[in-house]
């Protein structure tokens, strides 16, 4: 296939991965009917494999596709001019080719088959299938009804579907030989699955110390990287986002210190926990609390808080018991809460945005945010000194403090009287003062610059070939950590232990996937040394089997279910494997042969860039919703006597 595309090079980029195995629907396509009435569709030709066309309607289709999953998470969507700069068009157009041939070879088998047969097959796509998977034969009655009405000619349906199973079985024969798995590597899958490793492990790191010039040249040349961001202060002028405390929370404050039993008013009220009377149970401090928390910790014995504000929520406390950790000095408290929700309506949000809006055009205008800001009887507040990296931000809530600073990961003209737009608030800002980053002396950020002269050493060819070297020396001649420590002074070996691990712990070691371990001393003994061990830093380690802890009979409770999955995915693995080694030979055998061809100005049309005419680029921009069929609606009436169609002559 890549022979082939080198032919085309005048439009091909060079970007063609081999063919990957595909799902039956996408080398085979939609079934015939595909919900739609017959000769629907655009019949032009794109490319040939062997004779089998690839319409231009499927390569649209799958370029639609691959452009809405690229403009996933915010992201533009990509052109058909951008993805054929980034090589996604050529790939699809292989894929497609790639299946267009296997279409081919399946039709030369002749398969012949039943027309009953046939229409049990087509009743078994879910277009035909009610919620829970079931033949419903209404909506085949439907979709009869719209093929009659449409006049369609049952033997076209017929041997599209006929041509479409055979294409099947097909298939099945071409990746039967891939569906044997022994049951002896499903059983030994479930083991490692549910085994648990005890070992010793350790890194191997001859010494490095960066010598005081090493240091000074890896400041000197790395200048740059260590320039401290420009900071800001910020003029701002917020528009709340957070709604009004509600009524009914001001009422169960004010009954909860009257007396009210606060686990009754939890019950009613809180959606959260309520069942238990918002029993948070006892709750300890932490680091990095959220701020909502903080009254809580801050109130006294048997009070109840005044409702406190998180995202779209408010809190009211109250505390029963407290208590002093021993070991952190800290005040940890029993209590209860209820939580009620609290949002904005639509329309109040769309209120506050247009107001911010509005008055960020008069700020703009004026050129001056005090200016406008009094105007508007508005207040204006200014944020402490920040930066795109900014841990905090003074007079800033913590919840909004990662809209606010992404805005200044790149200050430009417009940056001005543009909207923040956050968690509790909208922002209307001005930046108040600037001050230029700077590159700090030596000293002051030393230790970090003889870490980078550290990595820096770490990486040099010589010192990574010293660690091949004990690598080696340590596999002749050690057998256990301990020795190793022994025979090699110099390396100061910390020998590490874990608990016991599985294949998904990734928590359990310290820059070493499990299942790298598991893998290392698969056939080791206890007290025996795995090989070397690269982790994905790029170090070497060495492991020690201290302990197999093999699976408790809980753990095989469900191991025949889990087994028929790990058949299924090993199953479906071998195929993928087999498919992709049967196409790279017969495109290959197809290319030599001159089987392929494909209408390069159609595709040069398709991807015009961005510059040529409108017309043009309007023929290329069709939408996934176009191009699918259409499916039996609800609103059309059913029938309830099974209808079954009739070939017209």
């Amino acid at each position: 296939m890549q022979d082939l595309m080198r032919k085309h090079k005048n439009w091909i980029l060079g970007f063609i991965l081999g063919f990957v195995a595909l799902p039956m629907i996408f080398i085979f396509g939609m079934p015939a009917w595909s919900g739609k009435t017959a000769g629907q569709g655009d019949e032009t030709i794109l490319a040939t494999a062997d004779g089998e066309p690839v319409y231009v309607t499927s390569y649209i289709r799958q370029l639609n596709a691959t452009a809405k999953r690229l403009s996933g998470n915010g992201n533009l969507a990509p052109t058909y001019y951008d993805l054929f700069q980034s090589g996604d068009s050529q790939r699809i157009l292989e894929q497609l080719l790639g299946a267009a041939l296997l279409r081919s070879d399946a039709s030369k088998r002749d398969f012949k088959l039943d027309r009953t047969f046939i229409a049990e097959q087509m009743k078994k796509d879910p277009y035909f299938q009610d919620d829970e998977g079931n033949y419903d034969p209404e909506l085949w009655n439907v979709w009869v009804r719209r093929q009659e009405d449409a006049n369609t000619n049952w033997d076209d349906i017929y041997a599209g579907e006929e041509q479409k199973i055979a294409q099947q079985i097909y298939m099945t024969m071409l990746l039967s030989s891939a569906t044997r798995v022994l049951d002896k590597d499903i059983e030994k899958q479930l083991q490692d699955r549910y085994t648990k490793l005890k070992i010793k492990y350790a890194k191997i790191a001859p010494e490095l110390i960066p010598t005081e010039e090493q240091i000074q040249k890896q400041y000197a040349n790395n200048m740059p990287r260590y320039t401290e961001q420009d900071s800001y202060a910020v003029d701002y002028v917020a528009f709340s986002l957070i709604p009004e405390v509600p009524a009914v929370a001001l009422d169960i404050v004010k009954q909860a210190r009257e007396g009210a039993d606060f686990a009754a008013l939890a019950k009613e009220h809180s959606t959260v926990n309520a069942d238990n009377g918002g029993d948070m149970g006892w709750v300890i401090p932490r680091d990095k609390d959220l701020p909502y928390l903080k009254p809580l910790f801050a109130l006294p014995l048997g009070q109840v808080s005044d409702p406190v504000y998180s995202a779209n929520a408010y809190h009211i406390f109250k505390v029963e018991e407290e208590r002093t950790n021993e070991d952190t000095g800290k005040r940890e408290v029993k209590a209860r809460q209820i939580f009620m929700k609290a949002t904005l309506t639509p329309v109040e949000q769309s209120d506050i945005t247009a107001t911010a809006q509005t008055f960020a055009n008069a700020a703009k205008e004026s050129g001056d945010l005090a200016q406008a800001a009094q105007a508007a009887s508005l207040s204006v507040q200014r944020t402490g000194q920040l930066n795109a990296a900014s841990a905090t931000i003074d007079n800033l809530t913590p919840e909004d403090l990662y809209s606010f600073r992404a805005k200044f990961s790149a200050v430009d003209d417009d940056t001005n009287f543009s909207i923040v737009e956050a968690v509790n608030a909208n922002y209307v800002i001005q930046i108040a003062e600037t001050i230029a980053g700077s590159v700090p002396a030596l000293d002051v950020i030393r230790d970090r610059v003889t870490q980078d002269a550290l990595r820096t050493l770490q990486r040099d060819p010589e010192y990574q070939a010293k660690i091949t070297q004990y690598a080696d020396d340590i596999q002749e001649k050690a057998t256990s950590l301990e020795n190793v420590a022994t025979l090699f002074p110099e390396l100061k070996l910390e020998i590490l232990e874990s608990e016991p691990f599985g294949q998904r712990d990734y928590q359990a070691l310290q820059q070493l996937f499990p299942m790298q371990v598991f893998a290392a001393l698969d056939a080791k003994e206890a007290g025996e040394l795995s090989e070397a061990i690269p982790n994905y830093f790029g170090d070497t380690y060495f492991a020690e089997l201290v302990e197999r802890i093999g699976p408790t009979e809980e753990d095989k409770a469900n191991w025949e279910e889990e087994s028929k999955q790990l058949r299924a995915q090993a199953i479906a693995m071998a195929q993928r494997e087999m498919l992709d080694d049967y196409m790279k030979d017969r495109t290959a055998h197809a290319d030599a042969q001159g089987l392929f061809y494909i209408e390069k100005e159609l595709i040069q049309k398709i991807h015009a860039a961005p510059e040529a005419p409108e017309e043009e680029a309007a023929e290329a921009t069709g939408t996934p919703e176009e191009d699918a069929g259409d499916a039996p609606t609800e609103e059309e009436a059913p029938v309830s006597k099974e209808e079954t169609p009739v070939a017209t002559e």
